[in-house]
């Protein structure tokens, strides 16, 4: 985890600088020679890594959204509060799209990976079917944000999950999802 998150910085510290170009090349030339050494260990999927972590639960700490040990997730934290799901993130320049706001694709996915959870929490898990997302007001960079998940209704083979997106007060973004349910 301590290497995602350093890798996290470097990324955040490299979108976002005004450091010359001879030091981006030396810091090019650092990144290359560390990523030489991990070459040898390199495998074709997150999975086996996650289930070396964790057993079959440990997928979620190589998760591309919500993945504490994957240098390419968005900080996104997430916890189950009864049935729903808080999620909390603090997007830095490496997740800017117009400026000073977050990317919404970014959004998009982290919507899609607390529309899955949230139902998944509540016994209900399964793949995305669909998402119909709303943005309301931009999401502002470097301050906390809060999604908060929480199921809508259920059906035979679906669960349609609603989260919000939320600046404090401020509703930057809604989504509605329907997850294909997979009940035990």
């Amino acid at each position: 985890m301590r290497a995602a998150v350093a890798l996290r910085r470097l990324a955040n510290l490299a979108a976002g600088t005004t450091a010359s170009d001879e030091l981006l090349a030396e810091v090019a030339a650092t990144a290359d020679a560390l990523a030489d050494r991990l070459a040898p260990f390199a495998e074709p999927s997150r999975y086996q890594q996650g289930e070396r972590l964790g057993g079959a639960s440990g997928v979620f700490a190589t998760h591309p959204i919500i993945g504490a040990t994957n240098p390419a997730a968005p900080p996104l934290v997430v916890t189950p509060d009864g049935e729903r799901l808080v999620g909390r993130a603090t997007y830095g320049p490496l997740h800017e799209g117009p400026p000073g706001f977050v990317h919404g694709g970014l959004m998009a996915s982290a919507f899609d990976a607390m529309t899955v959870m949230t139902a998944g929490i509540n016994g209900l898990g399964g793949m995305t079917r669909s998402l119909m997302i709303r943005y309301r007001k931009p999401a502002p960079l470097n301050v906390e944000l809060l999604y908060t998940g929480v199921v809508e209704s259920t059906g035979e083979r679906s669960t349609i999950v609603k989260v919000e997106l939320r600046h404090g007060d401020d509703l930057c973004a809604e989504c509605t999802g329907d997850v294909a349910t997979r009940r035990p």
